[in-house]
């Protein structure tokens, strides 16, 4: 089903703020602004705001979600958790997100498919559309023939309203 010119809207300015804020090394949005134990981002254009929130619960599991409002309604929304246990691949995860949103391709939310740097290796294979998807994304290490895993995050989300179609 091909979109309407309002998602391609919400999803053209998905793509501006996710550059605009994590993927892009963006401000965090100042303590206060977000729950006890929350960091987060927020970026609003025109009609539109873009904020997503996360805590990591102690140093290894996370979770988060990201929603978009327009006219100050929740239009749109994505929730994650996971684990990261290694830095390393939360900032390959973080570029395989940011080639994706400079491409503008929108798989389940996340990075690129596939993204491979030294050792590390990054995938998502996120499903569905803008309006309805679900995935995981991961980020292993080949240590001694074998795959260790560092980063995975299960995700869903996509459009609160209707008769948006998308």
């Amino acid at each position: 089903m091909a979109e309407s010119a309002e998602v391609q809207a919400i999803k053209e300015f998905f793509f501006e703020a996710a550059l605009a804020t994590y993927a892009g090394d963006g401000p965090k949005m100042p303590e206060g602004q977000t729950p006890p134990g929350f960091k987060g981002y927020k970026f609003g254009r025109d009609r539109y705001l873009y904020q997503d929130i996360y805590s990591a619960a102690g140093s290894y599991h996370n979770f988060g979600q990201t929603v978009i409002w327009m006219d100050e309604k929740p239009i749109w929304f994505m929730q994650y958790h996971g684990f990261c246990n290694d830095k390393r691949a939360s900032t390959l995860a973080k570029q395989a997100m940011r080639a994706a949103y400079t491409e503008k391709k929108f798989i389940g939310g996340r990075g690129v498919k596939r993204l491979v740097v030294g050792d590390l290796h990054y995938g998502c294979n996120g499903m569905m559309s803008f309006g309805d998807f679900n995935g995981q994304d991961w980020v292993s290490e080949m240590k001694n023939g074998r795959d260790a895993m560092l980063f995975w995050h299960r995700y869903h989300g996509g459009l609160l309203t209707r008769p948006i179609t998308g």
